[in-house]
């Protein structure tokens, strides 16, 4: 399912600094970003003027350098998810982290701790294309691992369940691609 965000939502000021215009719904609802992400594969990077960029999946392997414009200081969450898997409820968690700081200056997103390691995109053979989601959050100073959640299990992921029973405010970023295996 995609959705056109309600660009009517965000003052003129703030245009440049928007949720990608088809946001998978999905994965997270719609919110108004404090900053856009920049995600960036070594041929590759993706930034709001490309969102959802068709991208070959042999290319999207390693695991990205993100940034944030403007930079944002401070400690983040990140997790990225395949939203397309079918069964519909059964979504894919491709990478969690947390502790990862963001650099003041540059908006680079650094370090952190793999809850779940990086797990590049790869879609079952014979799938339709894949949109392969990022979402950063802040990390609350008192941020635990809700009880329940389990690292080795990465099917049928539900963010807002983790949102909620985590105490997470709203996103700060996201971002994501399309790919399929071929």
């Amino acid at each position: 399912m995609k959705f056109l965000f309600p660009l009517s939502l965000i003052p003129l000021a703030a245009l440049a600094q928007v949720l990608p215009v088809s946001w998978p719904t999905n994965v997270a609802p719609a919110f108004t970003p404090l900053a856009n992400l920049t995600v960036t594969f070594p041929k590759h990077t993706i930034s709001n003027a490309n969102s959802g960029v068709f991208l070959p999946i042999t290319e999207v392997q390693a695991e990205p350098t993100l940034s944030l414009d403007p930079p944002l200081s401070g400690t983040f969450l990140l997790f990225m998810i395949d939203p397309d898997v079918q069964p519909a409820w059964a979504n894919i968690l491709h990478a969690f982290k947390t502790d990862i700081t963001g650099d003041a200056t540059t908006g680079v997103l650094s370090g952190g701790n793999p809850r779940t390691p990086w797990f590049g995109p790869g879609a079952p053979k014979g799938d339709p294309p894949h949109h392969y989601t990022w979402v950063v959050y802040r990390q609350p100073a008192n941020f635990r691992v809700p009880n329940g959640f389990n690292a080795g299990n990465r099917i049928a992921f539900k963010l807002a369940d983790f949102v909620r029973n985590a105490g997470l405010g709203a996103p700060v970023a996201g971002q994501y691609l399309t790919t399929v295996t071929p």
